[in-house]
Order: structure tokens, then C-alpha cells, then sequence
């Protein structure tokens, strides 16, 4: 293999960045446009062993020069990036939004974004979209591969080729085989880490190090013409049709991954000729490291200044503008520190320097808690209160196991007790119902998120595969430890019913522990509902339980924590009317336009199947939280909701007013009348 100049490539590097740039952009016909990543590792692959494998022939390899090179193509770019988006976040962010930031930015100056973003990913973590430096995960996918590579092939350099091909194969099958494990079974861990990745880079080293063989077999034109269309079909194919529900990478990578590697391979075919060599898609392609790095911190920023979604244009209208700022960092950073000439310990030690630097601003946001003094005492006040839903301690996260600490299942026998089973949603009672039954009553929290209290039936997530046998098992668990305790009289049953069925469309379902998630469809979701619904009942009412049922509270059409981070920094709310339109609110009223519509499904079988037992009860957070044509959000200075479906302490302190008795009040949980509403 030559280290000549291919266009083609750069051609074929503007299309991965443009699938990844629209799909971030929201273009439904790019739903697989995540795949453009894929696209990226299989030319890195090919390109780093075309550049460094004839050196390590020729025992001429250096590590200070490959690192030098490696450094000058990429951090410059990355830096510049880094520090524009510190200043964005230091204009923009609340204090715990920019602690938070600031960490991914430490991790993103050294390589470690990907490992930084598995090792935070949580139920309580800011969704992705949240994230202004996400997109630096696949870059440290790319520097921890370029730390392991070029030592092994310097090692694997005493040996015949046949050896080292059989050897650099073997680990990428390797790689494939985690991959497709990993996918189903740890999924967070397949998409962030190396060892899932690194096949994808594989097949870029083994076409470029059996170059000359793959080229011996395509010398028949006609034959590289219908390879490079296969391999653009190929690539295509994943683009436009992958999406929220393909187990990715796994076995789908295999797709956009070979039709990669047959376009490298035959660059004289027709689509590379034609149109990946031309010339729009060439200057795209050599756009595209910068264009990728601008386009998400864009977006994401704009996303997060506004508490709703974004006006349709806007982040089509930010990707063009990241396009051009591209350009500029192209012209003006990438090309002048890629022509240096300074010694290659010069060029490690000026980058060193700089990532220090660019370090310690972000180590800064982080240790001062987000430079909580750049707002006034009223702005600091408002800006403390705007955090993340915090973790309950009770509350059993995705792949832990549950919490038997005192907190949680405190022990007493011979006293009076209730239980709490349920979700995320009815996490945010514990602490009211804990403090408001202290003397009284054993509060038995059995809480697992994202985990509907039904029995037999579980929620299924095509990213979580297993996530439904842990859920089917602890709720079997919950209830028989609650039905099998003679001191529990009461069991309140919350949870965000609904979740089933707003996310359909991303393949969520209900399904019973002996039918297969593949084969639900949605209306066997919704019967699964009311049979998982009924079960846990019969098992409540067997063991002479009084039931009290929470419904969803009214969901939000805005976020209201960043609705009041827009409201106290002037600039992100003058921001937020730009990308979203103004906001309708006074004194934390909203109208009913602005919350969801109710589930009126999940509501009529909650109330349905309630009504055939004489001592189970509804609670409808509506009747407190509405009125009329209008909703409450905040009271006050508080916030009722900590983000578009979850209740504050405070929103769920009204809502647990509706119980029979008041807890405030002294009284004892008795059935009677609900207590007159606030």
C-alpha cells in the first residue's frame, strides 16, 4: 500500500459527517445516521496502518513522530473547541450545570470522554442531548486505539505476515464477538468502550495491510464498479434504515462497517470516481473533523438554553452554522499546526502545555461547585435549586442491587408499617411519606427506576435487554416480602404508567415473563398493563392490604428546572425566546396547552381495575396540581416539578395531601373521605 493522497476518502468522510450532523439535526430520513461514526473508525483504521506499517518494516517507526502527527491532526481543533464551549457554558449554565460540564471537559482534553460518559450513565444522568461535548467519546475511543496500536504491530513485527494477519485477525473477531455479547447484554458498555469498537478499526488495518492482494483480486474494472456500489448500498442502507430500536453496533455495525471497507477498497470504481472524488465532497470531507466537533456543542447548547424543543429549523440551521465554523478552524487552526515543522518534542510538549491549561479552566468550574458568584444572591438562590432529580437512596438504579439498609427496609416487628413499591415517580414520596409517618408507621420503600409495581409484567427496552428479567424479579420479590409482612397494612403502588406507551415509537413494551419482547406488538403491550396491573392487586388484596393507587401527574411540555435557569440568566433566556419562541407562564401557572395530554388509556384501566376491589383507592395528582383550563408548575419560590413528568418534595407534599388523612395533620391512615384539597 502507497501513502498517496486519496480524494475519495475524503469523500467518503463527508458523507459519514453529513449522516451524523442531520441525524443530530433531527432529518427523519437519516434515522441511522449515527452510523457515520462506524464510517470514520474503518478509514482511521486503514489509514493509520498505511501510515506507520512500511516504517515498522523498515524498523524505521518512531513513536515521538507518530504521536507528533497524531497530536498536531487532532488537539489543536479539539482545544479550540473546548475553550469555546467553556466560554458558552461560563455565559449559559447554572452552577450544576456547569460542575457537571466541567468534568466532561476535563475527561475530553485527555481522551477519556468515552469511559467518562459510561462510567456517569444513569438514570439521573442529563440525557444525551444535554451533553454540549459528547461527540468526544468516539475521539477517545480513536486515542486509546492509537496508545495500544502501534505498539502491538511493533511487537507483531518479528513475525511472518501470514503470522501477524492471523494474529490482527484474531483479535478483531475477537472484538466482534464482545461486540455482539456486549450489545445485548451491556449495551452502554458496547457503544463507549474500545473493546466493542475495536473491530471496526480492525477492518481498516487488515484491508490496508492485505492491500496489495485485495487489489490483485480487483483488476477487472467491472468488478470494482459493482463493489463500490454494493459497499455504498451498504452504507446507505444502515443510514436510512437503522434507528432508536437497532441493537447497536453489535451484528447491525457489520453493515455500514463492509460497505465501508468495499468503497476503500476500490478506489478506481465508479462512486469513487464519480462522486466521492468530486469535488463538493471532497472539500466537505476535508471539513469534516471540525464540522463534527462543531455541530454538537451547537446543538446542544441550544437545547439546553431552551426549557422546550427547539423550533424544527433551528438545528439544521446550526449545523450550517458549524459548517461554517468549520471552515474557519479548518483554514485558520487545523492546516497551519498540521504544516509545523517544530521537532516532534516540541510539538508534545507545546500540546501537553495546552491540555493543562484547558484542564485546569474546567478543574476550576468544577472545585468552585459551577462559580456560583457570577449571579447575584437572588440568581445564586434560584440557580441552587435548578438541579438534576437527585438519586434516592432507596432507589434501585439499572444494574444494581437493591438497598436493605435501614433507610429502606427499616426493621421493627410488632410496628405498624406501609410500603411504597414502585418507580422513579414513586421514589419522590418516600422522603414526605417518611418524615410525615416518623413515630408512627415503618415506611418500606421497594423502589427500582424505569420499573412499573406490576406483577408478572415487566417493561422490555430494545437497549437494555436485560433489564426486563431484573425488573420481573424484583417486583416478585417487592410484593411477596410486603404480602408476607403481617405489620403492613397499607401499600401505595406509584409509577409513571404511562411510559409503555409514550414510548412506543422507541420500542418500549409491556411484556409477560413467558412471551418473547420481539414478538409483542403495542396492543399486546396495553393488555399486558391491565393483566400485570391485576396481579399485583390480587396478591395486595389476598394478604388483606388496603391499596392506594397514584396516577401520572399531569406531564410538562417544558422542563422547569431550565425553564428557571432561562427565567434568572438573561442571556440564556433571550436565547431560549430566539430557539424556541416565548414562553407562555405567569407566577407558575401554564395552561393546559402546555402540558401533555393525559393518558386517558392507562388512567381508565387504573380506575377500572380499581373498582372491582373494595379496598383499593385512586389518587390523581390533577386534582391538585390543576384547575380549570390551567396547571401549577411552581408555588412560590418552589417547584413542583424537577422536570417534565417527575414531582418535586414539594409536588409530591401536595399530592400525598389527597391521602385519606393528612400525615400532617397527626392522623392515623384510616379509610375515609380524602381530606379537603389546598
Amino acid at each position: 500500500m502507497t501513502k498517496t493522497y486519496r480524494s475519495d476518502i475524503d469523500g467518503l468522510r463527508a458523507v459519514a459527517v453529513t449522516a451524523v450532523v442531520f441525524y443530530h439535526a433531527g432529518l427523519p430520513w437519516l434515522s441511522g445516521g449515527f452510523v457515520g461514526v462506524d464510517v470514520f473508525y474503518v478509514i482511521s483504521g486503514f489509514l493509520i496502518t498505511g501510515l506507520i506499517e512500511p516504517d515498522i518494516a523498515a524498523r524505521k517507526f518512531s513513536f515521538a513522530k507518530f504521536y507528533a502527527r497524531r497530536t498536531k491532526r487532532i488537539l489543536p481543533a479539539l482545544f479550540l473547541i473546548l475553550l469555546v464551549a467553556c466560554g458558552l457554558a461560563c455565559l449559559l449554565l447554572g452552577p450544576a450545570e456547569l460542575a457537571s460540564f466541567a468534568r466532561s471537559a476535563v475527561a475530553a482534553t485527555f481522551g477519556l470522554s468515552n469511559l467518562y460518559y459510561y462510567s456517569s450513565n444513569n438514570y439521573f444522568t442529563a440525557a444525551a442531548a444535554y451533553q454540549p461535548l459528547l461527540m468526544t467519546w468516539s475521539l477517545g475511543v480513536e486515542e486509546q486505539f492509537y496508545l495500544v496500536y502501534p505498539l502491538l504491530l511493533t511487537l507483531l513485527a518479528r513475525l511472518p505476515r501470514s503470522r501477524q494477519l492471523l494474529v490482527l485477525s484474531a483479535i478483531t473477531l475477537t472484538s466482534i464477538g464482545i461486540s455482539a455479547w456486549s450489545t445485548r447484554t451491556h449495551p452502554t458498555a458496547a457503544f463507549y468502550l474500545l473493546p466493542s469498537r475495536a473491530w471496526e478499526l480492525g477492518v481498516g488495518c487488515l484491508l490496508a495491510l492485505t492491500w496489495d492482494e485485495v487489489q490483485a483480486l480487483l483488476r477487472r474494472p467491472y468488478l470494482a464498479d459493482g463493489l463500490g456500489v454494493a459497499g455504498a448500498a451498504m452504507v446507505l442502507a444502515a443510514i436510512a434504515c437503522f434507528g432508536e430500536t437497532t441493537d447497536f453496533p453489535g451484528w447491525a455495525a457489520l453493515l455500514p462497517v463492509a460497505g465501508t471497507a468495499l468503497l476503500v477498497a476500490t478506489p478506481s470504481g465508479l462512486v469513487n470516481r464519480l462522486l466521492l472524488s468530486s469535488r463538493p465532497a471532497v472539500f466537505v470531507g476535508l471539513l469534516s473533523y471540525s464540522w463534527y466537533l462543531w455541530h454538537w456543542p451547537l446543538m446542544s447548547f441550544a437545547r439546553i438554553v431552551s426549557s422546550r424543543p427547539l423550533h424544527p429549523a433551528v438545528p439544521s440551521l446550526l449545523a450550517l452554522l458549524a459548517l461554517a465554523a468549520a471552515y474557519a478552524s479548518w483554514r485558520w487552526v487545523e492546516r497551519p499546526f498540521r504544516a509545523s515543522r517544530s521537532a516532534d518534542a516540541v510539538v508534545l510538549a507545546r500540546n501537553a502545555c495546552v491540555a493543562a491549561g484547558v484542564a485546569a479552566i474546567a478543574a476550576v468550574f468544577a472545585v468552585t461547585h459551577g462559580l456560583p458568584n457570577r449571579f447575584n444572591a437572588q440568581e445564586r438562590a434560584e440557580a441552587t435549586r435548578a438541579t438534576a432529580l437527585a438519586a434516592d437512596p432507596c432507589l434501585v438504579l439499572v444494574g444494581d442491587t437493591p438497598n436493605r439498609s435501614h433507610v429502606c427496609m427499616p426493621s421493627g416487628s410488632g410496628t405498624p408499617a406501609m410500603a411504597l413499591i414502585g418507580d422513579s415517580h414513586a421514589a419522590v414520596f418516600r422522603q414526605t411519606l417518611a418524615a410525615d409517618t416518623a413515630g408512627r408507621y415503618r415506611l418500606l420503600a421497594l423502589l427500582k427506576a424505569s420499573c412499573p409495581p406490576l406483577l408478572g409484567v415487566a417493561l422490555s427496552m430494545p437497549k437494555n435487554p436485560l433489564f426486563r428479567r431484573d425488573c420481573l424479579a424484583f417486583m416478585r420479590a417487592a410484593f411477596d416480602a410486603v404480602a408476607a409482612d403481617g405489620d403492613v397494612s397499607t401499600v401505595v403502588l406509584a409509577g409513571y404508567w404511562s411510559l409503555p406507551f409514550d414510548e412506543e415509537n422507541a420500542g418500549l413494551r409491556l411484556v409477560r415473563a413467558d412471551e418473547a419482547p420481539a414478538a409483542t406488538t403495542p396492543s399486546d403491550s396495553r393488555a399486558n398493563f391491565a393483566v400485570g396491573l391485576a396481579a399485583a392487586l390480587d396478591r395486595l388484596a389476598a394478604a388483606g392490604k388496603r391499596i392506594i393507587l397514584v396516577e401520572d401527574p399531569p406531564g410538562l411540555r417544558f422542563n422547569p428546572l431550565r425553564q428557571l435557569m432561562a427565567d434568572e440568566i438573561g442571556l440564556r433566556g433571550r436565547l431560549s425566546d430566539v430557539v424556541a419562541g416565548k414562553f407562555p407562564r405567569s407566577g407558575g401557572l401554564v395552561d393546559r396547552a402546555a402540558m401533555t395530554a393525559s393518558d386517558s388509556f392507562t388512567a381508565s384501566i387504573l380506575r377500572r381495575t380499581a373498582a372491582a376491589y373494595p379496598r383499593v383507592e385512586i389518587l390523581d395528582p390533577a386534582e391538585v396540581l390543576c384547575a380549570a383550563d390551567r396547571c401549577r408548575y411552581a408555588e412560590g419560590e418552589r417547584l413542583l416539578y424537577s422536570d417534565e413528568r417527575h414531582l418535586t418534595n414539594a409536588g409530591a407534599r401536595r399530592v400525598l395531601a389527597l391521602l385519606p388523612v393528612s400525615f400532617a395533620a397527626g392522623g392515623d391512615l384510616l379509610p375515609s373521605n380524602h381530606a379537603e384539597r389546598p
